[in-house]
């Protein structure tokens, strides 16, 4: 897998450019697998040459962890946190596979921390991921919406729009730069709640009335 050109085709695929500012320095990378002791998976070691630089997207709610930043615990490498740090991502530090599954961690990454399994593979995790940032601040316009008619909106979607992928019951969705994620539960019982992004208000008008 050309994971490079994968990255620059997710940002473009949402309306984002990568320039240079956007790109970590092997010499980052490389100090910080020192400092842990460990070596970045191809997959994690290319994300943060190509994009890891990048804050709209990358950190917009959840924290890309600067790669100084990264920790090593129990066989994994932490890459990302929650924005509270009540939990992080991280993947494995002694797969070979250069796109390693990414578990979800909960607890203290400097004493105890207990895991699940999260997405089969970094790739899948980011792109999934960079789509529920957008819709999290990462984009100009975000907002909370329902189904008028859910039976029919749930067929638009499927047929209208690209599947991104999904992580813990939220599916992400792209269209034209656009992004909707669908939470099948959410708070107070409500189901298949939506979060719409878009970078104009023209876009986002454009999604509201399809």
């Amino acid at each position: 897998m050309d994971f490079a050109k994968a990255y620059v085709d997710l940002f473009d695929s949402l309306g984002t450019k990568l320039g240079p500012r956007a790109r970590v320095s092997e010499a980052k990378i490389s100090a910080a697998e020192k400092s842990i002791g460990k070596s970045f998976p191809l997959a994690l070691r290319e994300y943060y040459l190509v994009c890891g630089g990048e804050k709209s997207l990358n950190r917009a709610n959840e924290h890309l962890l600067s790669p100084d930043e990264c920790f090593a615990i129990d066989g994994r490498i932490g890459f990302m946190a929650e924005n509270q740090c009540v939990c992080y991502w991280a993947v494995s530090s002694r797969s070979k596979n250069d796109n390693p599954a990414v578990s979800e961690g909960y607890g203290d990454p400097d004493d105890e921390m207990s895991w699940n399994n999260c997405c089969s593979s970094f790739t899948k995790f980011m792109a999934t991921m960079l789509h529920l940032q957008a819709v999290n601040n990462g984009f100009k316009i975000c907002e909370f919406a329902t189904f008028i008619d859910e039976r029919a909106g749930l067929a638009k979607l499927k047929t209208g729009w690209t599947f991104v992928g999904e992580l813990k019951g939220m599916k992400a969705y792209n269209r034209d730069g656009n992004v909707i994620c669908l939470h099948s539960t959410w708070m107070f019982g409500q189901t298949n709640v939506l979060q719409i992004g878009a970078k104009t208000k023209a876009k986002f008008d454009k999604v509201r009335s399809s």
